[in-house]
Parts: structure tokens; sequence; C-alpha cells
């Protein structure tokens, strides 16, 4: 007898399960069937003769413009473009309008209080990008170009949310470049209606930079709106705008690591010429090594430069400057050079000049030399007047007999030899000393012009240091 009433205990229960389960079934359908003939029934009544209705200005009278207002939401910096003078912007944008057309009330349709629809449905301002920077065939308007729904509230209340790119005319000014800041306009407005239909603003000065994605070229110093009203043709029609006037400064670090710091070690290389002595033999290499280097290097640094002739950039200069400034070099290791081999006399306004003001001035120490006489063939006297050539035989004289002609004709000849000879080795000393004296001279040239060597290649060695630091103190002034 339990079993059969354990049984029957089940039997109710599962028929109490199954009839709980049809009827929330049954209320659950009801309700979801309920809310979507409301949303049905909403959509209709909205999109009722929307093909006409979307072209009327949903203004409440003539005289009142629609206010439409402005959001933009800076997401990433795509790309500045110096050459094309153009900036491409990600961003999300947001208009906000009042349509007194589209209100309804909530307790009429279940309870919904805003509605998801297509915008191509209902009336939506006409945004154009006014200056945009696209191709001719690629130019399409604002407006076309966002695709996302349009969320409307009881009231009215139109929100336009959607995403875009825009690509904007932008006066680059590379002037400065890297150490360069521009500042760019976005310009957003209606393009067919006036400023007496509708009313352009936005609802916060500042926009949106939270979820702004961080560029590595370019650093953001201000995004800040404004209203603009322009006024075009003869009767001055007035036309809104909103304007994101966009600051942004590039980031220096890489082409400092990457062509400031590179180009000015390279540069320095060549001042090394100046500290090599003179007769070294290595210092025109040394400076043509560097001027390739250099040349080739700049192959790789003018990709990085802005393909543009309106302005010279800073770096541009820079590197300009470093170039010509070792061509310089390569043009006084020659001078020095030159110098030190020369033998020839120096001019005396280039040895007052060089030796004796430049000298001071670049404190080089010029030592003094003491010259040793010349030789003079005056000081020279050779006298073959000897007895040996000029005595008569002493065997004639003790006898008594007067000299015989043989004798005579001897001592003639003696004499004549005599003479001869003294002519030729007067002559032979005459020349030794012309050549002594000429290498003496020819020394003390040669002495004086590597002193002139010395004190030319302190002077450019300072001289090109000048030269560089001002070439940095330049690049620093327009950081």
């Amino acid at each position: 007898m339990s079993g059969f009433f354990h049984r029957l205990l089940s039997l109710l229960f599962l028929w109490f399960y199954i009839v709980c389960l049809c009827h929330y079934s049954s209320l659950v359908s009801g309700t979801t069937r309920d809310n979507f003939d409301a949303r049905l029934s909403l959509v209709e009544y909205l999109t009722n003769n929307s093909e006409i209705v979307r072209e009327i200005l949903p203004a409440p009278d003539i005289n009142t413009p629609v206010n439409v207002k402005f959001r933009i939401k800076l997401r990433q910096i795509a790309t500045v473009d110096e050459k094309n003078q153009a900036i491409r912007l990600t961003v999300w944008l947001r208009f906000d309008w009042n349509n007194p057309f589209l209100t309804w009330d909530p307790a009429e349709y279940g309870g919904i209080e805003s509605v998801h629809a297509n915008h191509d449905l209902f009336w939506v301002p006409d945004v154009a990008l006014f200056n945009e920077a696209s191709l001719e065939e690629e130019i399409q308007i604002l407006y076309k170009r966002l695709a996302t729904k349009l969320v409307i509230q009881k009231d009215g209340n139109c929100t336009w949310n959607a995403p875009a790119t825009l690509l904007s005319q932008c006066k680059i000014n590379v002037s400065r470049f890297p150490f360069d800041e521009q500042e760019c306009h976005v310009s957003i407005g209606s393009w067919t209606y006036t400023g007496y239909k509708i009313n352009m603003t936005y609802f916060e000065q500042n926009a949106d930079l939270s979820n702004f994605i961080e560029n590595g070229e370019w650093e953001v110093k201000s995004a800040l709106l404004h209203n603009r009203m322009k006024h075009y043709g003869s009767e001055k029609i007035p036309y809104p705008d909103v304007t994101l006037t966009l600051k942004v400064q590039r980031r220096s670090l890489y082409y400092g690591l990457n062509i400031v710091i590179p180009c000015a070690l390279i540069a320095v290389l060549a001042l090394f010429s100046f500290v090599l002595p003179s007769d070294h033999g290595e210092r025109m290499s040394l400076v043509i090594t560097v001027l390739l280097a250099l040349s080739v290097y700049m192959l790789i640094v003018s990709s990085s430069l802005p393909e543009t002739s309106d302005a010279v950039p800073t770096l541009g200069i820079y590197c300009l400057g470093i170039i010509i400034t070792i061509a310089l070099c390569l043009c006084a290791t020659c001078i020095t050079l030159k110098c030190r081999d020369m033998k020839s006399p120096m001019p005396h306004w280039l040895e007052v000049v060089v030796i004796q003001y430049m000298a001071r001035f670049v404190l080089v120490k010029i030592e003094e030399e003491n010259m040793r006489p010349s030789l003079s063939t005056d000081r020279i006297s050779v006298s073959l007047n000897n007895e040996k050539f000029t005595k008569i035989p002493e065997a004639n004289a003790e006898s008594g007999q007067e000299p015989n002609t043989e004798d005579m004709s001897l001592l003639v000849m003696n004499e004549k030899q005599s003479k001869c000879f003294e002519d030729a080795l007067l002559e032979e000393v005459r020349l030794l000393t012309e050549e002594l004296r000429s290498k003496q001279e020819e020394e003390a040239f040669a002495k004086k012009w590597k002193k002139a060597a010395k004190v030319l290649d302190r002077f450019f060695l300072l001289s090109f240091l000048l030269v560089y630091a001002c070439l940095i103190a330049y690049l620093l002034s327009s950081m």
C-alpha cells in the first residue's frame, strides 16, 4: 500500500512540474512576442514615409535652426605627410540633435524608450570635412562614410556615433625639423545647410584623449574645439563649422641618436688630421676617408628628411654644414702639407702675419735659432807664388853662369801652370761655397715654412672646432 502512495505522489509531482514548465514557456513566449510586436510597430511608426520624411529638416519652425552638437574622440595619429601637406587621424565622432518628428509614448509601445535604426531612413546632418585632402577619385562626403546605426530616444533626441578616418589638409612647416611643432586644423560642418538652418556646436572644448594611442613620432600637446562662422558669396551667407585645432610636436630622440650624434662623431674624426705631425703621410687619407664615410651616411640620412622645398630643415642645414666643414678641412690639410714642403723664400708679409702674430694668437711657441755664419770666397785666398815655382836653379847661380834658355823656358812654364792651377782651384772653392750657402738658405727657409705649417695646423684646428661648436649651438637653439 505504501508503494502505491509513493508512486502516486511521484506522478503528481511530475504532472505539476510539467504544468509549471508549460505555463512559464507560454509566458516567456508571449513576452518575447509582445516585445517584438511593440518594436515592430514603433519602427513602422518612425519609418512611415521615411523616404520623404528624411529629406525634411527637423526644425520646430522656419526661423529656428537645428542645433547639432559635435564631439570628437581622438584615437590615433596615423600619418603626417610633409610632402603632401596632410595629416591622417583615426577618430570616433558623435553627433546629437533633436528631431521632434521622432517622438512617442513608451506606454504605447511596451515601455520601449530607445531604438536603433539605420541612419539612411532618417534625417541626418550632411556633415563634411571642409579641408579634405583625399585624391579626387577618393573623395566621398563624410556623412556617407559613416555607416553605423542611429540611436533614437523617446523624446526625439538622436545620437549618431561612428568611427572615421580623417585625411585633412595641414600646412607643415619643416624649418625646425626634427624639433618642429605643427598646428593642424580639422573643420567639420554641414555642406549645404547655412547657419540659418543648422547651428553646429560642441559638447566640450577639449577633445577626448582618454583612448588615444600614443604615436612613436608625434606627441599631442593640445586638441581644442572651437566654433567658426565663415561667410561665402557676395551675399555673405554664413556657414558654421566646428574646428579641431591639433598641436603636435615631433619626438626628436630617434633623429638625435641616429643622425645628429653619428654625424658629429664622424666630423670630429676629421679634426685629428690637424693633430697629427705635419710630416705624417696619412693625413690626407684620413680626411678623404672621413668625407667618403659621411657622404655614404648622408644617403641614409636623406631618406629621413622631409621631401619638400618650402623650407630647409634645421637637420638638413646641420648635415650640410658638417659636409662643407669636412671639405674645408681637406683643403686646409692640403695647404699645411704644401707649406711643409716649401723651400723657397717666405714672403715678408706672410712671415709677419703667421709666425709673429698668428703664432701668439693660437699659443704656438716659436723657438729662435742662431744661424751659422755663411761661407764667403772673400776669406779664401790661395797663392801659388811659391819659391819652388819661381826659384832659379841654384847650380847655375853658384857657378856664376847665366841661366840658360832651357831654364828660363822651364820657369815661364811653371809660372803659367801655377796660374792656371790657382784659377781652377779658386773656381772650385767658389762653387763649393755657393752650394753650401744655398743649402743653408734652403734649410733656413724650410724651417720657416715648417714653423708656419705648425701654426696653421693649430689655427685650423681651433677654427673648425669653433665651426662645429656653432653648428651644435644652432641645432640646440632649434629645440
